[in-house]
């Protein structure tokens, strides 16, 4: 994990700092509430539990010294379980190094261990605000199918990106984290996909398992101001941390989205697929009157929960489009799925097709499915063939 020299500097120069940083944990509390009393909404540290919208607003300074908590293991466990919330200890972090077959884990320490180098020469500043939004299903009929066929609104400008990770990117946009319904999902096992990798070279992220309980089926959670602190290749068991991400700086974006989990056949039903729209849509909507950025996203709930590629482009798009976001900027990762999906993406522009549109035509294509009329047809070439 570390040379010998690493190691000396390690204990010698950035352990005595960070131990320094936890004795002033009490002070940054005190400071944060105290912020929190003068300010005309609650952004102030506790449990954002399911159902209850709310934000946290942490200054970075007090994110590191709670992160330096878990990093020496003072979390204590006891019911956390019980109010489904994640371990926030590393000590699963590090058991698992000695247990694993891949040698991502020790890069995913690696991540770590570079977070608190960086914070040690240079304390951060700023504030990365955490917020659980839920969707009310029964304001605007979500819930119900024809909310989506009702729908005139355009869809969006699509952009099918061939190569890269989402967080590559330059442009400022709502950048998706494929979820586990648990924010942060295995990244402080032994997981080490999409959304893990994420936590580990955005570190900020991992405060959120700290007070946000599972998301429900109308939930997700958006954090704005995380940092990038690493640079990375590969993925899954190929992971390499690649030293200092030297990028330049950008106001992060983040929306952790949970799919449905292994669905097989359910995801043609359309209750289903009423509840991957409005998560979407849930994710992708904003408070603000004119969303000014677009969506950057990929094979949500694909890969390793097993959802169907297709289905899960035109399920973005939908929602992106509802909640006026004006672009997607769509990674494929060469799932050979979505081989088409650029040429769908001009045939559809060209018929001039909106959302209700797109929602009719995927409706009456997972009620085959769903029935098993289809099951020899992919969704690109059904659509393109029935009309």
């Amino acid at each position: 994990l570390m040379n010998r020299n690493d190691a000396v500097r390690w204990f010698k120069d950035v352990v005595p700092k960070l131990a320094d940083l936890l004795l002033r944990l009490p002070e940054l509390l005190e400071i944060h509430y105290r912020g929190v009393d003068d300010s005309k909404t609650e952004t102030g540290l506790r449990l954002l539990e399911s159902q209850h919208a709310g934000l946290v607003l942490l200054s970075k300074e007090l994110i590191a010294a709670l992160l330096v908590c878990s990093l020496f293991c003072l979390y204590p466990d006891t019911n956390r379980g019980f109010k489904l919330l994640q371990p926030i200890n590393f000590d699963n972090l590090f058991r698992y190094l000695y247990e694993s077959l891949h040698s991502n884990q020790e890069h995913k320490i690696k991540c770590i261990v570079h977070y608190f180098d960086r914070i040690c020469s240079d304390i951060p500043t700023g504030n990365v605000s955490y917020e659980r939004k839920v969707l009310l299903l029964s304001k605007n009929n979500q819930s119900e199918p024809d909310f989506w066929s009702n729908s005139t609104l355009p869809l969006s400008r699509f952009e099918v990106v061939s190569s890269g990770f989402i967080e590559d990117q330059c442009a400022e946009a709502l950048e998706v984290d494929f979820a586990n319904k648990y924010i942060g999902g295995g990244a402080l096992s032994r997981g080490c996909l999409q959304e893990e990798i994420r936590f580990m070279i955005n570190p900020e992220l991992i405060v959120s398992m700290l007070f946000l309980p599972a998301m429900g089926d109308n939930e997700t959670i958006e954090i704005i101001g995380s940092e990038r602190y690493s640079s990375h290749a590969g993925y899954a068991s190929s992971f390499r941390f690649s030293g200092d991400f030297t990028g330049r700086s950008r106001k992060t974006r983040i929306v952790a989205m949970d799919a449905l989990c292994f669905p097989g056949a359910k995801q043609y039903k359309v209750e289903y697929l009423l509840r991957e729209c409005n998560k979407a849509l849930c994710g992708f909507s904003t408070t603000t009157a004119s969303p000014s950025i677009g969506v950057a996203t990929g094979n949500w709930g694909c890969g390793a929960f097993g959802g169907d590629p297709q289905l899960k482009a035109m399920i973005q798009w939908m929602a992106a489009s509802e909640s006026s976001r004006p672009s997607v900027a769509y990674h494929t990762l060469g799932v050979k799925e979505l081989g088409r999906l650029e040429e769908v993406v001009k045939w559809i522009g060209d018929r001039e097709w909106g959302v209700g549109d797109v929602w009719v035509v995927v409706k009456e294509y997972c009620g085959k499915r769903w029935k098993g009329e289809t099951v020899d047809d992919d969704l690109f070439r059904w659509m393109m063939d029935m009309i």
